[in-house]
């Protein structure tokens, strides 16, 4: 691209140079230091909006027509554009402006940048119909396009310089954006001259630049035509937030506004909307403010958590607007709402939370690509301009809706720490008062119950808050949170110490992993059918148990008991849920990453398979595999169980289960066993072991729970050894074979379900 020549009159210390995929930027031929004028350009020379309309007038009859400052900057140089006048050797012939990407290349644009250059691509639009179709006879769409683009990219603001709308600078847009510096104090009216000083030292050679704005990559983008691939101080997300019939806490709401930043054109918080009185009085109060999210001011909050930020900010406005929307009036403390602190009451503090990570979610479901698949693409120098700066503006928003959902997650780990220290702790001879599992606790749960009938409403509005916690794969750890509150009610009603026997299972705690950090794995790498059962269940269960922890300070044990019979049903393939045309369903929830591993064993035979559930999961992921199972119960190889001799095992099973047991085992296939010994009693487990080391099964996929992590230990009706396996077939496993893999899988309540493989010993 050639260079244009400035005029040794407006400059001696810079040039305008070729900065390869930024374009032509002034660049400095020797060092220049902060204060210095680098660029003095005569005020006659400059357009104002006033002076292009009068200009333009004088060129084609517009009449009364109200045309917007810049629509008339376009329609000017569209005109002088046909004349070859003095103005367009200060201007470039050509900028890289959205204006002129193609709609496949506009689609690459994503949230906030794709409603940006949306609006932009509209104005234009709207500012050629704007036109008197005596002047569209001059003018052309396509040359109007061209004169709109290059007014966005060579218009400064006129607060610059004192004018209320902006102003045209002849050369001044190949002054680089730097957002570093500060947005105003560059350029400045000296009488009849505007002057550009550097606000920083400069090497020879360098690009030198001022800052056009506050401007995020999305906002350079629109207006200049590039980005900052390190991307800039002002890089956000932008929020919409409604209040409806805000009347009784519209003072409260007006409060939570961040403190004012000393520039207010850098301000990330706007009231858009605020009733008057009359519309408070006529219930149609309705609040809208519009907000910027950063990084910047998550981090601050993250860091100072939980203490307020030193600053309150766009996120903590956000954070106190949601809080109120969802308090009790008699609750409402300023203090809280509008610094940052959690919110007194807790089931407004986790509902709010609720409501944030649900926006946050459906912000990011806005954009198709990954955050990683974006970073890729901004570091790959062969990818298309157009899809690396769409990439570079994704690639921002998304990091900080990252941030903000885990700075939300933080709080509601606090808000559910909360919530469940309701429940007494203690052991039996610690404090009687405390006898876990005993009559105290009935006791405990009995004298609630009048609170629990009178506040059962309030249970029931808090659930639908809950209900909106994101649940797919970004909201992996708001799944987690809501099956741990589910997890530890059951485990605390039987008797389980919360403080001892119970972790929450998250892989940021000290890297426990268990149950819950199988969900979040099993989200970000996709669900099997009886996952997204169990997800369904669990997670509405735990919504519905924390609303009561949060309202009624107790928890509602018969629907508790109705939880636990429907889990029942769900796992022993008697429930159709899941919508398959078998009864997807058993004891344990299969998981992709359980399936992979089961994947580098095949052949594999299952015997005891229930519906087939696994089976099917393994089969349509390539893996060769027999499955048997009897559909009707023998006492012979479990006569603990209270089931009748001859009664259905299961539902409605997948068309390849075959009908069989232990007879069916071959050699040259590994076993898989699921729960073969239900309660952990009975004979099928220890035969089917014994069989498959008599044949030489070189590998055992055991499923179920086993000796050492069970909540045997503390829940007295519970075996030690397990539920899934009797004593006899764990110690014929340990004998014969040996364990060289396991992977955690979520589990029901009150069972710790994993996949173990096992591996023939050698004599």
């Amino acid at each position: 691209m050639a260079a244009p020549v400035l005029p040794p009159d407006l400059s001696d210390k810079v040039v305008i140079h070729d900065f390869g995929e930024v374009g032509l930027q002034f660049k400095a031929t020797k060092p220049i230091q902060k204060g210095d004028v680098w660029l003095r350009v005569p005020w006659a020379s400059c357009w104002t909006g006033e002076v292009a309309l009068a200009s333009l007038q004088k060129e084609i009859t517009l009449g009364d027509a109200k045309i917007h400052p810049l629509d008339s900057f376009a329609a000017l140089l569209s005109v002088f554009r046909k004349k070859d006048h003095e103005l367009l050797r200060s201007l470039p012939s050509q900028v890289p402006s959205v204006l002129h990407w193609t709609p496949g290349e506009l689609e690459l644009l994503e949230g906030n940048a794709s409603v940006l250059a949306a609006a932009k691509v509209d104005a234009s639009r709207n500012g050629y119909a704007s036109l008197p179709s005596k002047a569209q006879k001059v003018v052309q769409p396509k040359d109007f396009t061209w004169g709109s683009a290059v007014a966005t990219a060579c218009c400064l603001d006129g607060h610059h310089l004192e004018e209320d709308a902006p102003v045209l600078v002849p050369w001044l847009y190949y002054a680089a954006h730097d957002p570093s510096l500060p947005t105003m104090g560059s350029v400045q009216r000296d009488n009849d001259t505007v002057v550009v000083r550097a606000l920083k030292d400069y090497s020879e050679g360098e690009a030198v630049g001022i800052s056009w704005g506050a401007w995020s990559n999305a906002a350079l983008l629109i207006n200049k035509g590039y980005t900052i691939p390190e991307g800039t101080p002002w890089d956000g997300v932008d929020i919409t937030y409604t209040v409806d019939n805000c009347g009784e806490i519209l003072n409260e709401l007006l409060l939570c506004a961040p403190d004012a930043p000393e520039d207010p054109s850098t301000s990330r918080f706007q009231f858009v909307e605020v009733p008057t009185k009359e519309e408070v009085k006529d219930h149609q109060a309705a609040f809208v403010v519009r907000l910027t999210l950063s990084i910047e001011e998550l981090e601050a909050f993250e860091a100072a958590w939980p203490s307020p930020p030193p600053k309150r900010s766009a996120f903590t406005a956000l954070l106190g607007i949601s809080r109120l929307q969802r308090m009790p009036f008699e609750a409402l403390n300023s203090e809280h709402f509008a610094s940052g602190k959690p919110a007194p009451h807790v089931g407004a503090e986790l509902s709010a939370l609720a409501g944030l990570q649900a926006a946050f979610a459906a912000l990011m479901g806005q954009h198709s690509r990954s955050l990683e698949e974006d970073d890729t693409t901004v570091a790959d120098p062969s990818a298309p301009a157009a899809k690396r700066h769409a990439a570079v503006v994704g690639a921002a928003e998304k990091a900080i809706l990252v941030k903000a959902a885990a700075v939300v997650d933080k709080l509601l780990d606090e808000g559910l720490s909360r919530a469940l220290s309701v429940l007494p702790r203690g052991k039996t001879g610690q404090d009687p008062r405390l006898d876990v599992g005993g009559s105290v606790w009935r006791s405990w749960l009995s004298e609630r119950g009048e609170t629990l009938l009178e506040k059962k409403q309030a249970a029931l509005d808090r659930f639908r808050y809950f209900t909106q916690l994101p649940l797919a794969s970004s909201g992996a750890r708001s799944a987690a949170s809501l099956i741990q509150v589910a997890q530890a009610c059951f485990a605390w009603l039987h008797g389980v110490d919360l403080d001892t026997g119970v972790a929450l299972l998250l892989p940021e705690r000290g890297g426990c992993r268990g149950p819950a950090s199988a969900v979040v794995e099993e989200l970000q790498n996709g669900k099997t059918a009886y996952l997204d059962v169990y997800l369904s269940k669990m997670t509405m269960w735990g919504a519905y148990l924390l609303s009561h922890l949060a309202e009624c300070g107790t928890i509602p044990v018969d629907d508790m008991n109705t939880m636990a019979q429907e889990q029942i049903s769900i796992a022993s393939g008697r429930s159709s849920a899941g919508g398959a045309a078998f009864n997807v369903g058993s004891c344990s929830v299969p998981t992709r990453a359980a399936i992979d591993v089961m994947k580098k064993f095949g052949p594999l035979q299952e015997i005891g398979a229930g519906t087939g559930t696994w089976a099917k999961e393994l089969a349509d992921a390539g893996v060769d595999i027999t499955a048997y199972d009897t559909l009707k119960f023998s006492r012979a190889l479990n006569p603990h169980l209270q089931m009748a001799a001859g009664q259905e095992l299961v539902g409605k099973r997948w068309e390849r289960v075959q009908e069989g047991g232990m007879e069916k085992i071959k050699a040259g296939r590994n076993l898989v066993l699921m729960w073969p010994d239900i309660d952990g009693q009975g004979r099928f487990g220890v035969q089917c072991v014994g069989k498959a080391a008599e044949l030489k099964v070189e590998y055992l996929i055991l499923i179920g729970e086993w000796s050492g992590s069970t909540y045997g230990d503390s829940v007295p009706h519970l075996p030690r050894h397990g539920q899934s396996f009797s004593v006899e077939c764990q110690k014929a496993v340990e004998e014969a074979y040996t364990l060289v893999e396991t992977v955690p899988l979520p589990s029901w309540p009150l069972f710790k379900d994993r996949l173990a493989v096992w591996k023939l010993k050698t004599p």
